[in-house]
């Protein structure tokens, strides 16, 4: 019996240390689950730009709120999907598709209704650039856009000075 009673201590000592173990192991893997989920996040490269608009954005932003005179609010690089989406019904995927073509692309200038902010316009500029071809297509695609909407584009070609009539007679028929 002495053998039995042996046993017994021995299984009832393993059973103890057994429990006192199971909380160690529990508590060090919920440790490092958390290690893991906090670790300090790496350090990412960006750099600050130093202007928000060219030279002749700015050129041309100055005789719009001139031209406007008050009538209406002006916005800079306005993300075409936040004015134009994809028509409803279509599927999932020709959906996203559409999406994915007017998400990173933008408006150079958008003007709003002063009461509600609701989207009147949009302007984009045009420089030399837009006479290469992938801007050409880009142009093609944004305009066909903006006609299948219903929403007015317009277009100006950049210049080293506006004369605010010009701009006003273009807008006239929105404001």
């Amino acid at each position: 019996m002495i053998i039995k009673s042996e046993i017994i201590m021995l299984d009832s000592s393993i059973y103890s240390s057994f429990l006192y173990l199971v909380p160690l192991v529990l508590l060090a893997l919920l440790i490092r689950l958390l290690q893991r989920n906090f670790k300090p996040a790496k350090k990412l490269d960006y750099q600050r730009l130093p202007i928000l608009f060219t030279n002749a954005e700015v050129a041309f932003m100055k005789a719009l709120y001139i031209a406007v005179d008050g009538k209406a609010s002006i916005f800079g690089k306005v993300r075409i999907a936040d004015v134009l989406e994809p028509v409803k019904g279509l599927s999932r995927s020709n959906w996203q598709t559409s999406f994915n073509k007017i998400a990173m692309k933008h408006f150079d200038f958008v003007i709003c209704n002063n009461e509600d902010l609701s989207v009147i316009c949009a302007i984009e500029l045009d420089d030399k650039s837009h006479n290469r071809k992938h801007r050409v297509e880009r142009d093609v695609f944004v305009n066909n856009a903006c006609e299948s909407a219903g929403f007015p584009l317009i277009r100006f070609k950049t210049s080293s000075s506006y004369r605010t009539i010009e701009l006003q007679n273009k807008l006239s028929t929105y404001l």
